[in-house]
C-alpha cells in the first residue's frame, strides 16, 4: 500500500508526542506573534519569535502522527525540519506577505512544506504505486516523482512511448521556475495541480484574484521556458 502525506484542513486527528525541543511551549496569540515579528523587522533578534512559533510546529507534527502512522519513526526529523523552516523565515520575513497574511500563517505554511518535502521525497516513505504511475502517463498526465522505500522501480518514471516525450519537457520547465514565496511554491507543487481557485485561496489564506494573478504570472514564466 502506498501513502501520500499531504495535510489538509480535514486531517484533524492529533497524536501527542514528546520531544526536547518542544518542552515548555507556550501558545502566543496571533496578535502577539505579529507584534514580535514586527519587532524583528525593526531590528530585534529573531530568537524570541522562533521560540514563540514552536507551537505551530508542534501542532503540525501532532497532526501528521495522528493521521499517518507511517510518520512515527520520523518525529525528530519532522520537528527539526519544521523548526528549521521557521528559523529561516524569522531571519528574512517577507514584508508584503506578512502584511497580507500575518506571521503565523506564513510560518505554518513553510513548516508544512518543509516537513512534507522531507517525508515524501527525502525519506521516500510515500509514493503512488507503479500502476498509478502508468495510468497517469497513459492519461497524458505527468508522473509523480516519488518512491516508496520498498519499490524496485527507477526513481524517475520515464515516458514509455515517443508521444509521451513532451512530459519530461513540461516537468523540466516547471522545475526551473523560481517561486517568489510560499504561495508560488504551493501553486507549483504537484499536490495542488488541478485544484480550483477558490479551494486554493481558502487554504492559502489569500484572495481568489491573487490566485488568478499568481497563476497567470507563473504561466507566463512557463511559456518563456518552453518557447
Amino acid at each position: 500500500m502506498s501513502y501520500y502525506v499531504h495535510l489538509k484542513h480535514y486531517h484533524t486527528n492529533m497524536c501527542e508526542f514528546k520531544h526536547p525541543l518542544m518542552d515548555g511551549v507556550i501558545t502566543t496569540s496571533e496578535e502577539g506573534l505579529n507584534k514580535l515579528a514586527q519587532e524583528v523587522i525593526d531590528g530585534d533578534s529573531p530568537d524570541v519569535l522562533i521560540l514563540a512559533l514552536r507551537p505551530c510546529v508542534k501542532q503540525l507534527v501532532s497532526r501528521y502522527l495522528g493521521n499517518w502512522k507511517v510518520t512515527k519513526p520520523f518525529v525528530d526529523d519532522m520537528v527539526s525540519e519544521g523548526l528549521a523552516e521557521v528559523s529561516r523565515l524569522c531571519q528574512d520575513i517577507p514584508l508584503d506577505l506578512f502584511a497580507e497574511r500575518g506571521i503565523l500563517k506564513i510560518a505554518t505554511s513553510r513548516a508544512q512544506a518543509g516537513i512534507e518535502f522531507m517525508l515524501n521525497k527525502v525519506k521516500s516513505i510515500v509514493a503512488p504505486g507503479h500502476t498509478t504511475q502508468r495510468r497517469r502517463i497513459h492519461n497524458n498526465k505527468a508522473p509523480i516523482y516519488l518512491l516508496a522505500e520498498t519499490s524496485n522501480y527507477s526513481e524517475i518514471v520515464q515516458p514509455r512511448v515517443d508521444s509521451d516525450e513532451g512530459l519530461r519537457d513540461i516537468l523540466d520547465a516547471l522545475c526551473q521556475i523560481e517561486p517568489e514565496d510560499e504561495v508560488d511554491v504551493a501553486l507549483l507543487h504537484e499536490f495542488n495541480w488541478g485544484r480550483g481557485h477558490e479551494d486554493l485561496a481558502t487554504e492559502l489564506g489569500v484572495s481568489i484574484s491573487t490566485i488568478h494573478r499568481r497563476k497567470a504570472r507563473l504561466y507566463e514564466k512557463y511559456l518563456e521556458l518552453t518557447r
